[in-house]
């Protein structure tokens, strides 16, 4: 067989083969372009939003203040509510001046009434005249503003006679009869439940 005849045969059997395999299946199964159908783009899918910790821990801090600061008030409330006011202070300090009415302690008495009375007054009235004499103090009282001292004043003449025997009985060792001091003793005690802070509605709940 000569070269061009084997060349013949070749496009003859084989080349239809070749081109039915190439071109069969694909012809078969590639979709036309009017069957392709074309979705619409879908819109943007969002991120969720990060979790909020500034806010929390900030709330949250806040939260923890107020609680402090809610706690610090009644705690200062209650101990401010249990603190005795200044007339049962002094009524207290009175009390343990009776144990003193003896002839032979009657410095010590005096003392100690004086003392117990100059302290009500600076509480009671916040007149503090630390280290003043008795004359000194009294001139001081005389010049506050009288809407501040009114108590005082309608007691003024026994104040200054209280305070005078007890300087006579200190510095010139005066002796005080056992009824001197009884009377004394009585008097003030009046003197400071008289002037003393007037109860307060809510106070008056907590002892009924």
């Amino acid at each position: 067989m000569t070269g061009f005849a084997a060349l013949l045969l070749f496009f003859i059997v084989l080349v239809p083969g070749l081109t039915a395999r190439a071109t069969g299946p694909q012809a078969r199964y590639s979709p036309s372009p009017s069957s392709v159908k074309l979705h619409d783009i879908k819109d943007v899918i969002p991120l969720p939003a990060p979790f909020p910790w500034g806010y929390w821990l900030g709330g949250g801090l806040l939260l923890l203040l107020g609680l402090a600061l809610a706690f610090w008030i009644i705690k200062r409330r209650k101990k401010e509510k249990s603190m005795p006011s200044a007339g049962e202070q002094a009524l207290a300090a009175l009390d343990s001046a009776g144990s003193l009415m003896d002839r032979t302690q009657s410095r010590a008495f005096a003392v100690k009434v004086a003392e117990v009375l100059r302290t009500y007054i600076e509480k009671r009235f916040q007149l503090f005249r630390p280290g003043l004499t008795t004359r000194e103090f009294l001139q001081a009282l005389t010049r506050q503003p009288e809407t501040k001292i009114t108590p005082l004043l309608e007691h003024d003449t026994l104040l200054r006679e209280w305070l005078n025997h007890c300087d006579m009985a200190k510095f010139a060792h005066y002796p005080l009869t056992h009824e001197d001091m009884e009377q004394m003793l009585a008097q003030v005690r009046e003197f400071i439940e008289t002037t003393a802070e007037p109860d307060t509605p809510e106070k008056g709940r907590q002892e009924g």
